[in-house]
């Protein structure tokens, strides 16, 4: 009998698992644990086999490697969901499994790509503490990653046969990704997720980072990472600010947010309902936080640049985390809800360290310049599932159908709402001013020539700027005065 077993990327076809392995499953069959190691659909479509195709390793097995198409693949999750005795033997529906799929990227294992889970640090601690008995917890020597040879040296190499290293040119060009051609500059993203609180750790945080920032760079960005311990207040602030010192006109700039948020005590009066909104940084312990003020007045620095900023935010209360709000209260502490609350002697120990954070409001306006994207409503509570945020998951799929080159942010907005139809706990939010609406998804021209792109009503037809933006700019200035006032009398 053995007592583990542990796949890493399997290509073999599911069925022959099902009818070899499954039956041997259970200690007294044969197999005591099986584990299965491998990459999330998102980094799978975010993978290129070394340049070679525009797809992960296994895709392209499925493809082309099997006598018909698009074949079962054990490695590959849509293989894997789409099979009901895999589902229930791994547990993806929810209920228990009798076996276990770590998907990548978390403190388990971190590959992003096929040929990467057997060089890959996380991934191979894992299975010498499933091998000898240990806890996630307990230490094992770290597997050296080779620096020179064929092996270990890069994201996505491919451990090529003997016979192929001697033939294989040495170096592969890299294809250049695929841009939308009218976009005229730079594509900049900071990615951040934090699952390690030393309070109320979560779990998919640090996969939503890596999950945009594959599909980020799929898409033609230069992609920067804070990663857990990496992701201080200082750090976040410091990373936004030098990725949007880079940026110029008609360059876009992302920033994703994947963590804990939470209200504190506003002392400025800018906050109707006094609570500043924020997220919640690695350092939070030590009177650390990311407040929506703070961000603001960080993102009003580079407003007349001419540059395309981009939000995706997925914790609570991220509703207008980077704006003021007209209401917000408590969240409910869901076991996988992203709401951190925050005792007074923390919210007294940030107002200690930076007390400018109270001086008030300082943006031109409510909305500001930013198109942002948030996982929920601000009295309301963003969730995990799966292994990934739900915002996360239901963005990344409605920008993989609307295809970034042609899809607006408006269009994106609507569909990522209509996949929250039937969850009444959660609803994203979207916010920007309604000429960026229509603006052509991360193309950077419309905000380098200061110009609204007509926006469009949901079947395709432009709208008449006399019949729609106009209104919407007298109702957002209005409600900018409004606000104004309420901040004076509060």
């Amino acid at each position: 009998a053995f007592r583990t077993l542990q796949f890493l990327a399997p290509a073999s076809r599911v069925d022959l698992f099902k009818s070899h392995i499954a039956p041997l499953l259970g200690e007294e069959h044969g197999i005591e644990q099986l584990r299965l190691f491998t990459m999330t659909r998102h980094f799978e479509l975010a993978d290129h086999c070394a340049h070679i195709y525009r797809k992960s390793l296994l895709c392209l097995v499925a493809a082309a490697g099997e006598t018909e198409e698009d074949a079962a693949i054990l490695g590959l999750e849509t293989s894997l969901r789409a099979d009901p005795d895999t589902t229930a033997l791994f547990g993806l529906a929810g209920g228990p499994g009798r076996a276990e799929v770590l998907w990548s990227v978390s403190s388990a294992t971190a590959s992003t790509s096929h040929g990467g889970f057997d060089d890959d640090p996380a991934t191979l601690a894992s299975v010498a503490r499933a091998v000898l008995g240990l806890t996630p917890a307990d230490p094992v020597v770290p597997y050296p990653r080779e620096t020179g040879g064929t092996r270990g040296g890069k994201p996505g190499d491919i451990d090529w046969p003997e016979a192929l290293r001697r033939v294989r040119p040495a170096a592969v060009a890299p294809v250049p990704a695929q841009r939308d051609a009218a976009a005229p500059g730079a594509r900049l993203a900071l990615c951040i997720g934090i699952d390690a609180y030393a309070r109320k750790p979560l779990n998919g945080c640090v996969a939503d980072a890596s999950a945009w920032g594959a599909w980020l760079r799929g898409q033609g960005f230069d992609v920067s990472f804070l990663l857990d311990g990496e992701a201080t207040a200082a750090a976040i602030l410091a990373g936004i600010d030098a990725v949007l010192s880079r940026a110029g006109r008609g360059d876009v700039v992302v920033i994703q947010f994947a963590g804990h948020g939470t209200q504190i005590s506003d002392t400025s009066g800018e906050e109707i309902d006094q609570l500043d909104e924020s997220w919640v940084p690695f350092d939070f312990l030590e009177g650390e936080f990311v407040v929506d003020d703070a961000l603001g007045e960080l993102f009003d620095r580079y407003r007349d640049r001419g540059v395309e900023l981009v939000l995706f935010t997925d914790c609570c209360h991220s509703g207008t985390s980077s704006r003021a709000a007209f209401e917000a209260s408590a969240a409910p502490n869901a076991p996988n809800s992203r709401f951190l609350p925050v005792e007074r002697a923390l919210q007294d120990r940030f107002r200690a360290r930076h007390p400018d954070a109270a001086r008030g409001d300082t943006r031109r306006d409510s909305l500001g310049w930013e198109i942002h994207f948030a996982a929920c409503q601000d009295q309301q509570s963003a969730y995990e599932e799966n292994g990934h945020g739900k915002f996360t998951l239901a963005a990344l799929q409605a920008l993989e159908n609307a295809g970034a080159a042609h899809g607006t942010y408006g269009r994106l907005a609507d569909a990522v709402i209509r996949a929250f139809a039937d969850d009444l706990r959660q609803t994203p939010n979207f916010r920007a001013a309604s000429q960026r609406r229509g603006w052509r998804l991360f193309a950077g021209t419309a905000a380098a020539s200061g110009a609204a792109s007509p926006p469009t009503h949901p079947g395709g037809e432009t709208a008449s700027a006399g019949l729609r933006d106009a209104p919407l700019e007298r109702i957002e200035r209005r409600l900018d005065e409004i606000s104004a006032v309420l901040r004076r009398l509060s």
